[in-house]
């Protein structure tokens, strides 16, 4: 079983560097920081900060996708995290930065809560897409 301290740009662990710094001080092995790439993005925290983590450090990331232009309040940040993410490669995160930037076998997941889209897309169309586009990032990545 692990512990991952999930940063997000709208709480006291606002970046990987803080996520970081926690992890380590707490000392366990089992520690380790997720990764989320809409908070990734907008905190600022870069895929080449990410790969400086161990990869004992790195148990499963987040894929998702966010506009490049958006509301940067903290209601705007959390809004969108909980609503309005687009699926991978659908916006302007570097996805494939990311993925060349975590180790071999760390498990992806697909968040992509998005109310508007769940109004037309039925469940298992979603989770297809989702594969769908994930794959095309891990491909464009060399990761395929």
């Amino acid at each position: 079983m692990t512990a991952d301290l999930e940063f997000m740009p709208w709480t006291a662990v606002r970046d990987l560097v803080a996520a970081r710094a926690i992890v380590d001080a707490a000392g366990e092995d089992n520690g380790g920081v997720l990764i989320d790439a809409l908070h990734m993005d907008r905190s600022g925290t870069t895929p080449a900060q990410v790969a400086t983590l161990p990869a004992s450090r790195i148990h499963y990331v987040q894929f998702c996708d966010g506009f490049a232009d958006y509301d940067r309040s903290d209601e705007g940040l959390i809004k969108i995290a909980r609503s309005a993410r687009l699926f991978p490669g659908e916006g302007a995160i570097d996805l494939v930065g990311l993925a060349r930037a975590i180790p071999e076998g760390v498990t992806i997941s697909v968040e992509v809560p998005n109310h508007a889209l769940a109004k037309t897309l039925d469940p298992v169309a979603r989770a297809r897409h989702a594969i769908a586009t994930t794959r095309e990032i891990l491909a464009r990545a060399g990761r395929a």
